[in-house]
């Protein structure tokens, strides 16, 4: 067959990879995006590639894209080979090497320290890295497929409490992590699909899950609470819709743009168009509450005919749920959605403030 006769050979001109997320860097000067088996780094006011990070003798594909959240020029890349390595972007220099999973990693993230980096694969593992010590601190297992999306939950009471990680999978699951007990907290089960990212507010109050239906799904995170069926880690708050979404939700981001005072959630799903979500603050969230309690007590009163008769009958007044908790519809308002002119493959809020790229 003459197709045999024939490997590929090099990419000449890729820009962005289409399995590799690109990346802002703090200063919202530069852009960071995975080029086959190496990473491009972009000057935006230039308009030209400054760096190229790619090691010597390997040809593994980049998969994964985190950039260190500091003044430090530094990032953490994935590759196809399970490997994961540390780079000065600045000066395009490698500093270190971690080998420890079986296949490709899936998803970085640093703490807000950057002492510690926690990679997911497509093995199931979760690998905790000490970037200090230059080593693997823990192995959490739990997840029976691809790891999607790995997060550090590090609010001032979870500190207290030890560092915790959220993981997401497409065996459909949800995991709260004890990275100092290394065992599983919680299992949250609410998604019938892969689910593919998570985003947690600035406050670490709430989570934001998107998976392959057309619907975001919220959790309230209590960082005291025990984990157990009585005091669970995270409430589900349930599904807000995605009128505009287009297949799987890929990416979630909470952010705030200069001069908002209110987070907007961003969205990107598996098509063209990238959605917009105001979180609202919880006095907003109330006021939702209270509405909908009085449109429940008239829709009941016309129900049952008491509609002007309950006081001269002396009946009592139909009772309404007054310590319901908030909504997912309450917490999240859909604003307008902005549609690319090809399919968004990543998505990536600056430092600055710019808008998506």
């Amino acid at each position: 067959k003459a197709y045999l006769r024939y490997e590929g050979g090099e990419s000449v001109g890729v820009i962005a990879s289409r399995e590799c997320n690109v990346e802002w860097d703090r200063t919202g000067s530069l852009v960071l995006a995975g080029c086959v088996d190496a990473v491009s780094v972009w000057s935006l006011r230039q308009g030209v590639q400054v760096h190229t990070l790619k090691p010597a003798k390997s040809f593994e594909r980049v998969t994964r894209i985190c950039v260190k959240a500091s003044a430090t020029p530094l990032c953490a890349v994935g590759y196809s080979d399970g490997t994961v390595r540390i780079w000065d972007f600045s000066q395009a220099a490698l500093l270190q090497t971690f080998n420890g999973h079986r296949s490709g990693v899936s998803c970085l993230a640093f703490d807000s320290t950057g002492h510690l980096l926690a990679s997911g694969s497509s093995d199931t593992d979760i690998v905790l890295w000490d970037t200090v010590a230059e080593s693997g601190i823990a192995r959490l297992r739990g997840h029976i497929d691809q790891v999607t999306a790995v997060c550090f939950w590090e609010s001032p009471a979870s500190r207290e409490a030890g560092a915790r990680i959220i993981s997401a999978s497409k065996d459909r699951f949800i995991r709260i992590w004890s990275v100092e007990l290394q065992i599983c907290l919680q299992i949250i089960a609410e998604h019938k699909t892969e689910v593919w990212c998570l985003a947690m507010n600035s406050a670490q109050t709430r989570l934001a899950a998107g998976s392959g239906d057309k619907f975001l799904r919220l959790w309230a995170l209590s960082p005291e609470a025990s984990g157990g069926d009585e005091e669970p880690l995270a409430t589900y708050l349930g599904a807000a819709p995605r009128p505009n979404g287009q297949g799987s939700v890929v990416g979630l981001d909470f952010i705030k743009p200069t001069g908002a005072e209110y987070e907007i959630l961003v969205c990107q799903g598996n098509g063209k168009v990238i959605e917009f979500f105001q979180c609202h603050d919880e006095a907003e969230v109330s006021r939702r509450q209270k509405r909908r309690r009085k449109r429940a007590l008239a829709k009941q009163r016309k129900k049952e005919g008491e509609a002007g008769s309950a006081a001269e009958g002396g009946e009592d007044e139909p009772k309404i749920d007054t310590e319901e908790r908030p909504r997912a519809a309450d917490e999240l308002a859909e604003l307008i959605p902005h549609r690319c002119s090809a399919k968004a493959v990543s998505v990536s809020w600056g430092a600055k403030k710019r808008a998506p790229g």
